[in-house]
């Protein structure tokens, strides 16, 4: 859970197309004991006819992300360890109607977006930012951003041909939340975004910016896998596109994986993936250096 913001279905690519499924997709687990939801994986890794799910998410940080649901009851007999490491599950894609990213500077406890059919809370530095889904259409979401936030968008942009909307309220020259309607690969970096709720007041120029979401020529590292060193998603694929095609050399470049460790099975997973699209450093001869 480190370096994942969501819950989250890991599959082989063959078992997503056949279910109808892409990386980023939501989907949804179904057992006999519960459901299961989160977003789609795809691993070459992982073996066909199998789905790897995380064990440690509560319902604190997401609606449907426990994965003890999934399973039966069943205990050693000798130890009285469960059986918490496998079950039958059913997979299935979440036929949801629209997405949101929704940054508020504070929340109640439970707030009202809860009721969503699918959210995760990512807490940030300044803010709180929530991954909502929906099934059925929300046909003013204006009003229910005043609803849930208790404050009305002072900005808004709304494209209704697409469905995307990006809205912010700013109340006595501080941003209280912020809004984007639309999947979250659509998202730019967070971290300027997320900077603006610890302001006393924004300046006119951060306000301009405000509903594109980060600064003039600022650039979206993608989401975080290694905690100890602050390395974006984007960051590593780069460096391995660019030749950086082993754990070692990534370590060398980025630092990555050099410290605590726990970001390795994450960057062996990468390396997998964008390995195939990795230029091939030419060996350079030294008496033409």
């Amino acid at each position: 859970m480190n370096h994942r913001a969501e819950p989250f279905i890991e599959l082989h690519p063959e078992d997503a197309a056949e279910h109808g499924l892409e990386a980023q997709s939501l989907a949804q687990l179904s057992a006999a004991t519960g459901e299961y939801r989160g977003r789609v994986r795809l691993a070459h890794g992982q073996r066909r006819g199998e789905v790897f799910v995380p064990m440690h998410w509560t319902d604190c940080f997401t609606g449907q992300g426990r994965s003890g649901t999934l399973l039966q009851g069943i205990t050693d007999p000798v130890s009285g360890q469960p059986e918490s490491k496998q079950g039958a599950v059913a997979l299935r894609r979440l036929p949801i109607a629209w997405q949101a990213t929704l940054l508020v500077a504070q929340a109640d406890e439970s707030p009202a977006w809860c009721d969503s059919d699918y959210w995760a809370r990512i807490p940030l530095p300044g803010c709180t930012r929530w991954q909502l889904a929906g099934c059925q259409p929300r046909e003013d979401w204006l009003a229910t951003l005043a609803h849930w936030c208790g404050t009305p968008a002072s900005l808004w942009c709304e494209d209704a041909a697409t469905g995307r909307l990006r809205a912010a309220s700013v109340i006595d020259g501080q941003l209280r939340w912020w809004l984007m309607v639309g999947p979250p690969d659509e998202l730019p970096g967070l971290a300027w975004l997320a900077e603006r709720f610890t302001d006393a007041a924004l300046s006119k120029a951060q306000r301009r910016r405000l509903l594109a979401g980060c600064d003039d020529g600022a650039a979206d590292a993608g989401p975080v896998v290694c905690s100890c060193h602050q390395v974006g998603q984007a960051s590593i694929v780069k460096a391995i596109h660019q030749g950086d095609t082993s754990l070692e050399a990534l370590g060398a470049r980025l630092a990555c994986g050099t410290q605590c460790g726990s970001c390795i099975p994450e960057l062996n997973a990468l390396l997998e993936q964008e390995r195939p699209h990795a230029h091939t450093r030419q060996a350079v001869n030294p008496e033409m250096a």
